[in-house]
């Protein structure tokens, strides 16, 4: 049986000023050099080959992300309270949509949550029934548990990981968090009057910038979202538009050629 040997055969996207390489027969790389309407169909081939090869990757990639999402969302919520145990002995496996539906509510009602008026159970009450109207039944209780679970899942991720795209923000951001790494306060100029009241104004202000976190870990996720079905239909108006162009220069060389 004879041996077929290949070539490698590297053809230009002028488009995307991209090469693209590929094994063909040397029959097939020898027509392609002179059959333009041929090394043109040999391009496709070699981009749609290229662009599977992309969505693999990103398909592994985004397994691991949510793989690890998933491994750091299990770090147990340690609550004193004996209530608190009874009503958690029904574990309750919170899926995206509920997640987001929380934090959804949390934002909404946020005044409520620094109000001093109102206590941490009656706020969670609250969330609870507002997600009880849009179907779910999930106790106050388990949602205050999802809450500091998910700010435990964001720093274990976040110092674990920083490049998971889902929750990677700026570096400034980053460090103004106290509860990612400690704030030095040294040589910094600051008054005893003023470290006072900032001590006293230290649990509030922590507070705060761990909900100011997960506003954003919603507003990206929901971005992140959008972003997705903003980009499948520009790439389905830029594929539209060069296959237009396509048929233009085909047109125009089949014209040239009588």
């Amino acid at each position: 049986m004879a041996t077929v040997i290949g070539e490698e055969l590297t053809l230009i996207d002028g488009e995307e000023n991209k090469e693209y390489s590929l094994i063909v027969s040397q029959e097939d790389a020898t027509r392609a050099k002179k059959d333009h309407i041929f090394a043109h169909s040999l391009l496709q081939q070699a981009k749609k080959e290229a662009k599977k090869e992309a969505k693999k990757r990103a398909q592994v990639a985004e397994v691991e992300t949510e793989s690890a999402i998933a491994t750091y969302s299990q770090v147990s919520c340690y609550v004193p309270n004996d209530d608190v145990a009874a009503d958690n002995k029904e574990q309750h496996i919170w899926s995206r949509l509920e997640t987001l539906l929380l934090l959804s509510c949390y934002k909404e009602h946020e005044e409520d949550y620094h109000n001093p008026k109102t206590s941490s159970n009656k706020f969670w009450e609250i969330i609870s029934n507002k997600m009880a109207v849009q179907g779910y039944i999930i106790s106050g209780t388990k949602c205050a548990t999802k809450f500091q679970c998910l700010k435990r899942t964001y720093k274990a991720i976040n110092d674990h990981n920083k490049n998971l795209a889902t929750i990677e923000r700026s570096g400034n951001i980053m460090i103004s968090k106290p509860w990612i790494e400690p704030v030095a306060i040294a040589g910094s100029g600051v008054t005893n009057e003023n470290i006072e009241k900032d001590s006293q104004s230290k649990p509030e202000s922590k507070k705060r910038k761990l909900d100011k976190i997960l506003e954003d870990y919603l507003e990206q996720s929901l971005q992140i979202q959008k972003g997705k079905e903003n980009n499948a239909q520009k790439r389905h108006e830029e594929k539209m538009a060069r296959l237009a162009r396509i048929e233009e220069v085909l047109t125009e060389n089949i014209r040239n050629n009588k």
